[in-house]
């Protein structure tokens, strides 16, 4: 069922759907609700300034910003942000390899075009990930 909220068609695909399963299981409501304010603020802000993103990955991603807070990554020794940012991959690795491996190659294309600067070791993580993709592919 194809919800509209604020004037933003809520995504519907299977991944999509997959997220909001993952999320609604592993974070409480009010977390989810923050979620999903996320991505309809991120999408409002988007179609104001007239930008060209990815409904779904915006929505994937906004699902997931958070979810390096919750109990299971109580013991990781990484900050919340990077607990959730592999979580997020980890999912699309799952449901969309394809669209993971896109994601890489626009990271390391604005590294390389200056637009962008990867904190610490995260290039070379980027490129290894991308050379995994190929493997598997």
């Amino acid at each position: 069922m194809n919800r509209t909220i604020a004037g933003i068609a809520m995504p519907d695909s299977a991944m999509a759907r997959g997220a909001t399963e993952r999320v609604r299981a592993t974070e409480s409501a009010l977390m989810f609700r923050h979620a999903q304010r996320a991505f309809l603020f991120g999408a409002l802000t988007g179609y104001r300034e007239n930008l060209v993103f990815d409904i779904e990955l915006l929505y994937v991603g906004a699902m997931f910003h958070n979810v390096g807070l919750n109990i299971v990554h109580r013991g990781s020794s990484c900050r919340y942000e990077v607990d959730s940012a592999n979580a997020a991959r980890d999912f699309m690795r799952e449901h969309n390899p394809e669209a993971l491996r896109d994601l890489t190659e626009r990271l390391l294309e604005a590294q390389q075009r200056g637009l962008w600067e990867a904190p610490g070791d995260y290039r070379e993580a980027l490129e290894e990930q991308l050379l995994d993709g190929e493997e598997q592919a």
